[in-house]
């Protein structure tokens, strides 16, 4: 073979080598970028649902089944005269089969539970909650 022929066939072979190089550099460009677009469109997603999380709890435990509704109170007209008493009724939320407040006023229950073999000792204070005790 002739060194023209040779040298001819050298560079065809370089220049496929390199087209082959090229190739794999343009096919890892891509798949780098493919990567890092599908890093962010994955936290996107993550940042999202995380975002939708807070505000759906937010959103029930506010209103959710959890949190007391509030009941207006029935006010009790005011008199000029101290000494006037009012029914219970008249002035208290509480309807129903109430005891008085006098009746638990300043006195304390004491008692014991048994739960499952043991012994809980309870007191009930009947200043701070009269119709409750």
């Amino acid at each position: 073979m002739s060194a023209k022929k040779q040298n001819d066939r050298e560079a065809r072979q370089a220049r496929e080598r390199l087209r082959a190089y090229q190739a794999r550099q343009a096919v890892h460009e891509h798949a780098k970028k493919r990567r890092v677009r599908d890093n962010v469109i994955g936290g996107a997603v993550v940042v999202v649902v995380v975002a939708l999380a807070v505000v759906l709890q937010l959103t029930y435990f506010q209103a959710g089944p959890g949190k007391p509704v509030a009941t207006p109170k029935a006010t009790s007209t005011s008199t000029s005269t101290p000494a006037a008493t009012s029914t219970p009724a008249a002035t208290d939320a509480n309807t129903g089969d109430v005891p008085s407040k006098t009746l638990a006023d300043g006195r304390t229950w004491r008692g014991t539970l048994d739960i499952n073999g043991i012994k809980l000792g309870v007191s009930l204070d009947g200043a701070a909650a009269p119709q409750a005790v």
